[in-house]
């Protein structure tokens, strides 16, 4: 009987909001509240997500459809907060590295980020993560990342994987299928022996906070130019990056990112395509959404109860 396919896991999500005063430290993460977050390792980290909607539990359905071991290194998550302390990397990307070298070989990797930390060390700390574990399993091991839509891509985590594989909705109702999407990929190159062509393209833009939903326009524009770009013959995979505007850094903006079968001038070209279609609807993609004073005094005198949000202030950026 062939041995199972040994796939590794592991991860650390953070928005980082670099305006903020407030540090996040070890303490953040070893006393996060929410379920799915804190640090978690081996049976917990696949434990704590089989039955949720994130990407590991994408990877776990994945792993019993497929009929391969998922290894379970570590996972941690905390609130978005400031700057990541060092010790935080040190600690808790020393520990996931060392497992990886412990437990292994392995026949793939997917590196589950959210992909907008900055550490007190690294503006890309995603990126750096992601280089030192092609640096432990070597340039012949499938490499594979997930991210949020709003990671602040780097050209670094491009480079260090064989495929970003990023969430295509905000609201995020998608991790899952897209976990599955990561897996097909790295399967195949397992299999196959094959690795796709890859193009990361960045427009100098940011999309402004109130554009952030992919179910309306303008954002769904963009949404909808990759679905029609995955379409295009030879292209079998393809990504938007919103990125995450409180993370004062130069990855920080639109990212277009596309695989073809075995043409880096097609993927280029899909990327590019969709980068200058965005790029041309930057300013309906900038502007902030929303009616005038006087517009929402008159919405909010028709209606019973109105509840007034300011969105600067809440808990996605941060701010405690």
């Amino acid at each position: 009987m062939p041995t199972k396919l040994r796939i590794a896991t592991l991860g650390i999500h953070h928005e980082t909001n670099t305006f903020a005063s407030n540090k996040t430290t070890m303490a953040a993460f070893e006393q996060s509240g929410l379920q799915t977050y804190a640090v978690q390792r081996g049976q917990q980290y696949y434990d704590m997500h089989k039955s949720a909607q994130t990407s590991m539990a994408g990877f776990i359905q994945a792993s019993e459809k497929h009929n391969f071991d998922l290894v379970p290194l570590i996972f941690a998550a905390t609130d978005p907060a400031g700057t990541i302390s060092k010790q935080v990397f040190d600690t808790i990307g020393g520990e996931a590295l060392d497992m990886l070298r412990a437990q292994g070989p392995f026949d793939a990797i997917l590196i589950n980020q959210m992909g907008a930390a900055v550490s007190e060390e690294y503006p890309d700390m995603d990126g750096e993560l992601a280089r030192r574990v092609r640096e432990i399993v070597g340039p012949n091991v499938p490499v594979a990342m997930t991210l949020d839509l709003h990671a602040n891509v780097s050209q670094l985590m491009a480079d260090m994987t064989d495929a970003l594989v990023i969430y295509k909705t905000n609201p995020h109702t998608d991790a899952v299928p897209r976990a599955h999407d990561a897996c097909d990929l790295i399967l195949r190159m397992i299999t196959e022996n094959w690795r796709p062509a890859k193009w990361l393209e960045q427009p100098p833009m940011v999309i402004g906070i109130f554009q952030h939903d992919t179910r309306v326009m303008p954002m769904k524009a963009v949404i909808d130019d990759l679905e029609s770009v995955l379409r295009w013959p030879g292209v079998v995979g393809g990504s938007v990056g919103q990125g995450y505007p409180w993370s004062d850094v130069q990855e920080n903006g639109l990212a277009c990112y596309a695989l073809h079968e075995d043409s880096a001038e097609q993927a280029k070209k899909a990327a590019q395509w969709i980068a200058r279609r965005a790029w041309s609807n930057r300013k309906e993609l900038y502007q902030p959404a929303g009616p005038k004073p006087s517009e929402a005094v008159a919405y909010a005198l028709e209606r019973a109860s109105v509840k007034p949000e300011k969105i600067r202030s809440n808990r996605a950026l941060g701010c405690r």
